[in-house]
């Protein structure tokens, strides 16, 4: 039988069942012995005993040394019996062998060398004899030929497969140039080759002395991040030795990376891709089956595929340099076509920053022109606040790179920008870590730089730093030929903004979005760090701020009677203000209230402040400021003034388009809401509350005999009742409460979140306090009473006008009884 099968693991499986019909036991096991180590590789019949196999591949494993019984076979090379495991001394009790107290065990010999040990365990003590000894001894001799013959064949039956794979696998990866598609197919050959269930293929990096983790598999392997030192873990030992490593236990390893243990937690094999003497990365595999190892064979398997592998990585960068010195000739030609089809020069420089994109990576970039002692940002690409930088001053005195780029002259290079830069990190690039700075010169010139930024350190090299200067050159050409261009059509710039924001304000008469629309036409017109809206009420004297920006960031808005300040000095001069050199001594002059210190950065240094003037009346002050001193023209000052005008035109729409929704909204005489603005509010608590099902009431209303009020005392006496009636009742509601005049003499009162017998409570409030307190009417005096209907949303209430019919159902059943009286709704009143 064992003849007729030629592989090894099933060879043993029909060993251990055949041998129990020979020896009796309650369950077995056979050892495989690796120098020291003895390796559980098969067992029977454990399950019966509730035991669980164990999940972890050391539990599977015994020290030969450490283990008497073992030790005792090893040493004597014959089978062995221990009567009562129990009453051993030398025996190591363990969660399996609890179980039993009778076993015996047997070596099998292959080449002269116990190749495994079968082990039988039974329930009962002083159970195995010699006679079973006997037994178990030739029959471990009598296999040993069919295991060294399944060994044999099982061994080259691999070694043929292998080199199959092998073949297609070298074939397939050394006709891949395109180097990520070639890093993945190398580590997928790689797991198919050792039946491996994850991996990953790093890449040894001399300028940071790091391995990135090129490809991965699973793609969501548990590693957070890209990069690896090459002084830890299985990269370091690959890196110090440029040795393969096996490891039977990763999780146990002293050396290993905790993050890597959930993606390799028991065997691992590493090679690493030698180029001659260059060590270029690390080809790394694991297994999830705690049971499974790699051998001497697998290694040089996966050390032989790591030789081809690395050809074809050198051979796919090759190419790769090939075609990126294309592509940056390609590109080059395509940005120099962009200046000569363009002569405007931010779309032209923003299509400058996408062309350099396809040749650098970058997170984001910029473009800044040197003004005397400050970098002005013109152009940037990438960033999330992109329109709000636009505009962006960088004083050269800062310790910062863009300052050592003016200075030198040269391009720059910050691997670690926190680092060599932490002020400049802290206050500029919170993200930041490495940039990239090359100056833009034009006729020996310097005229600002071209910055580059990542949010990985060590991330640009000198190649980088010489594409880039290639592309400032381009730059520097676009500012020169726009430069003309751009002034020729400032002009008609400015009158653009200013038809565009006359339409805006025209059309919309939301106060806050015509404030927005003042501020981007002046940002548009001039300077703009920040931007001031504040209204004056002439009756108060109160100056009340409405919109205020400061570096891109809406301030609080405050009040402030006519006093001090350069608002109030606008407001009672009537005549608009301009500095271009705010000093400290001319805010202590001027009593001026400025955002900041001195020593401040964005301290203003320029700003213009204009009145809104509607006719002869003064509605306000704008102010338009910025950080950098002689920022401001006077053209700039007739810009704000007509923006001005245009402010004030929206303000006063405003006010009348608001005074004519509250007339829409509101009843003339009692001054609460009208039926049809009842009805917009109430319909969308009916719809919260019967889709939430909270509570919801509603109260109706009528003033008893109202037409005899009328009759004896005229319309104009009936008027002063409404409204007394109306003041009485809304004194007694919630502000949440939906109060309005329903008709004539009626009133409706929704009540959210109330159910019937509170809004009761409410509708007795007011009813006692209308019959109690009398009705003026100058000399004299008359009482009036209410009558009142309650109802309460149930299921059952499909509409607001259902809810309305029940409320007012009820209504009647209070007059129907006598008035003056509430009436709460139920279905039987229907």
């Amino acid at each position: 039988m064992i003849s007729s099968s030629l592989n090894t693991n099933d060879m043993l499986d029909i060993l251990l069942a055949q041998l129990s019909r020979l020896i009796p036991m309650d369950a077995g096991n056979v050892f495989a012995i690796e120098g020291d180590t003895a390796r559980i590789i098969r067992t029977k019949e454990y399950d019966k005993f509730g035991i669980a196999l164990p999940s972890n591949a050391e539990e599977f494993k015994f020290s030969i040394s450490a283990t008497p019984n073992l030790r005792r076979i090893i040493e004597s090379r014959q089978a062995i019996i221990i009567p009562d495991t129990h009453t051993d001394p030398e025996w190591t009790t363990n969660r399996i062998s609890e179980h039993f107290h009778s076993w015996i065990g047997a070596p099998v010999l292959i080449d002269d060398q116990i190749a495994y040990i079968f082990s039988l365990d039974k329930v009962e003590a002083d159970f195995y004899t010699s006679a079973h000894l006997e037994n178990f001894e030739s029959f471990c001799e009598e296999i040993s030929l069919s295991i060294q013959k399944a060994r044999l064949f099982e061994s080259d039956r691999k070694r043929i497969r292998e080199l199959e794979i092998l073949q297609s696998t070298l074939t397939a990866i050394s006709s891949q140039l395109e180097i990520n598609h070639l890093l993945n197919e190398i580590l997928n050959r790689a797991l198919e080759l050792l039946e491996s269930s994850s991996g990953t293929l790093a890449l040894y990096e001399p300028e940071t002395h790091t391995f990135r983790l090129a490809v991965n598999s699973p793609a969501d392997l548990a590693v957070k991040d890209s990069r690896v030192s090459a002084e830890q873990g299985i990269m370091g030992e690959i890196y110090r030795t440029r040795l393969p490593l096996v490891l039977d236990d990763y999780s146990s390893w002293p050396q290993r990376i905790e993050k890597f243990v959930p993606s390799f937690p028991h065997a691992v094999l590493a090679v690493p891709l030698n180029a001659g003497s260059e060590l270029i990365g690390a080809l790394i595999i694991g297994s999830q089956d705690s049971k499974s190892f790699y051998s001497q064979d697998d290694t040089r398997l996966l050390s032989l595929f790591a030789q081809q592998a690395t050809i074809a990585i050198n051979n796919a960068h090759l190419f790769a340099n090939a075609q990126a010195r294309a592509h940056e000739a390609e590109t080059l030609q395509k940005a120099s076509a962009i200046i000569a089809s363009s002569l405007e020069q931010r779309p032209t420089l923003h299509q400058i920053l996408k062309q350099l994109a396809r040749v650098i990576s970058y997170d984001s970039a910029a473009i800044l022109l040197l003004h005397g002692e400050e970098l002005e940002l013109v152009q940037g690409n990438g960033f999330e606040d992109q329109s709000e930088l636009i505009g962006l001053r960088i004083s050269l005195t800062q310790n910062q790179p863009g300052a050592e780029v003016c200075r030198q002259k040269k391009p720059l290079i910050v691997n670690n920008l926190p680092v060599e830069y932490p002020a400049f990190y802290d206050i500029n690039h919170h993200s930041i870590l490495s940039w990239l700075g090359v100056p833009l010169i034009y006729k020996g010139r310097i005229i600002g730089i071209l910055s580059l930024d990542s949010l990985e350190d060590n991330h640009f090299t000198e190649k980088h730093a010489k594409m880039a200067s290639a592309f400032a050159d381009q730059v520097a050409v676009v500012l020169e030929n726009t430069r003309l261009y751009e002034s020729a059509i400032d002009s008609a710039r400015q009158f653009s903004a200013l038809y565009d924001l006359s339409n805006k304000i025209s059309l919309d008469l939301h106060p806050q979005e015509v404030y927005q629309a003042i501020h981007n036409a002046a940002k548009v017109l001039m300077p703009c760090d920040c931007f001031f809206l504040s209204l004056y009420d002439k009756e108060t004297r109160l100056i009340q701020d409405v919109y205020m920006i400061d570096n891109g960031v809406m301030q609080k808005n405050g009040s402030r009677t006519l006093g001090q300040g350069l608002f109030s000095l606008a407001i009672t001069q009537n005549r608009s203000l301009i500095y271009n050199d705010f000093t400290a001594e001319m805010q202590e002059a001027t009593q001026a209230i400025v955002i900041g210190a001195e020593e401040d950065p964005t301290q203003v240094r320029s700003l213009i402040v204009v009145p809104i003037r509607l006719g002869k009346e003064i509605k306000g002050v704008i102010s338009a400021q910025s950080y950098r001193p002689n920022a401001y023209r006077e053209e700039d000052r007739e810009s704000l003034e007509m923006l001005a005008t245009q402010t004030a035109i929206a303000l006063e729409n405003n006010s009348l388009f608001s005074k004519v929704q509250e007339m829409a909204m509101t009843d003339s005489l009692t001054n609460i809401f009208n039926r049809r603005r009842f009805f917009e509010l109430a319909d969308a608590e009916f719809e919260r509350s019967h889709r939430y099902q909270h509570p919801l009431s509603i109260i109706m209303m009528d003033i008893d005999h109202f037409k005899r009020v009328n009759d004896s005392h005229g319309h104009a006496v009936g008027d002063i009742v409404l409204k007394q009636v109306t003041a009485i009742c809304k004194s007694s509601l919630r502000t949440v409460d939906i109060f309005a005049r329903y008709g004539g003499e009626e009133f409706v009162v929704m009540l959210p979140e109330t159910n019937a017998e509170e809004a009761s409570y409410t509708a007795e409030r007011m009813r006692s306090l209308v019959a109690r307190t009398p009705i003026s009417l100058g000399d004299k005096s008359i009482q009036v009473t209410l009558s009142f209907g309650v109802v309460e949303l149930d299921e059952s209430c499909k509409n607001i006008e259902e809810l309305l019919d029940r409320s007012d159902q009820a209504l009647y059943a209070s007059k129907h009884n006598g008035r003056n009286r509430v009436s709460i709704w139920q279905k039987k009143t229907e």
